[in-house]
């Protein structure tokens, strides 16, 4: 499963790859960039994509990418969903849904203009937001949902949109060390 934030100025992902209720080792890259291709969303180009959701639709769901993916875009994959929340060129966050209640429905897509709110989705997403609505960034969103959710765990994959092809990967101790010393050091220096 999977915790996703956006706090208005970077997209945060834990790391954890689940299969069948179990814990999988290494690190799943959950945040997507397009690399030299261009991704688009209702004709708005996606600079960064967090998915959440069943591993089939991956491939398909790049393509569509590719294609320009609308609300009326199908999916072959008539099994389960997955739910995106992606930074667009504009500066807004779309979140995109797409689900199937059984395997003869083609299912439906819906996307929302989030605009530049703060948003969470995935497993952990309710203490997510808890912890943005408490003034925590979105890595230390990502962290409460790693300490409360079982299915949120691993490290912290960061993108933030001034550095847009490269994504961070560190560990929530290690951040929130980090995250102490700047703090103290602006309480010295004022």
């Amino acid at each position: 499963m999977t915790t996703i934030v956006f706090d208005g100025k970077r997209l945060v992902a834990d790391t954890l790859r689940t299969s069948a209720g179990f814990k999988l080792p290494g690190d799943f890259t959950k945040i997507w960039l397009p690399g030299s291709a261009t991704w688009k969303i209702q004709g708005v180009e996606v600079m960064a994509v967090g998915f959440s959701g069943s591993c089939s639709f991956q491939m398909e769901l790049k393509e569509k990418l590719l294609e320009n993916l609308t609300h009326k875009t199908k999916f072959t994959n008539l099994e389960g969903g997955f739910t995106l929340l992606c930074y667009m060129k504009t500066g807004n966050v779309f979140h995109v849904h797409y689900h199937t209640s059984t395997k003869n429905t083609t299912g439906y897509t819906a996307i929302t203009d989030m605009g530049n709110s703060g948003e969470a989705v995935g497993s952990g997403s309710s203490y997510a937001l808890g912890a943005l609505s408490m003034g925590c960034d979105a890595a230390e969103a990502v962290i409460a949902a790693i300490n409360v959710s079982t299915s949120t765990g691993g490290n912290l994959c960061i993108w933030n949109p001034k550095k847009p092809h490269k994504l961070k990967f560190i560990s929530p101790k290690k951040y929130l060390k980090k995250k102490v010393k700047k703090t103290k050091r602006k309480e010295t220096w004022g």
